[in-house]
């Protein structure tokens, strides 16, 4: 995507249609536009040159952006590792291991890592309370 982005700014400062960004912070910004880089279709410079020349930013909208990345990032870690977590209890109880330990053909290697972290985790907590116990008597 880097380099699309880098290819297109190359293509409209070639053709004249743009003038070159003597700010390199400003190409860089141009270049890791990270919402545009994921979502969709390569975005012409010229496109958005007017609004990387105008912009404005606020110590409000900064404020605003780091709560939503914050939001975003905790909303992330707590639903994806309860769902992951749930997902390889249930594969674990779907699925009985073989005996030498080895992947079953019916398994992606994405659910047997699932398992194998699960029945880690199984496994520490097991000796934690083990441990606790033997301290307690």
């Amino acid at each position: 995507f880097y380099t699309f982005q880098s290819i297109s700014y190359v293509i409209d400062v070639y053709r004249n249609e743009v003038e070159v960004q003597k700010n390199y912070f400003l190409l860089l910004l141009y270049v890791s536009l990270f919402p545009q880089l994921v979502a969709g279709p390569i975005v012409r410079y010229k496109t958005v040159e007017s609004e990387i020349k105008t912009r404005k930013t606020t110590l409000y909208d900064f404020c605003y952006g780091i709560e939503r990345f914050i939001l975003g990032l905790a909303k992330k870690v707590i639903i994806a590792n309860l769902d992951s977590c749930h997902e390889a209890r249930q594969l674990e109880e779907n699925s009985a291991p073989p005996a030498d330990n080895s992947r079953p053909e019916n398994l992606t290697d994405e659910e047997w890592q699932l398992i194998q972290m699960a029945r880690q985790e199984k496994r520490q907590v097991s000796q934690t309370s083990s441990s606790t116990s033997s301290d307690i008597a």
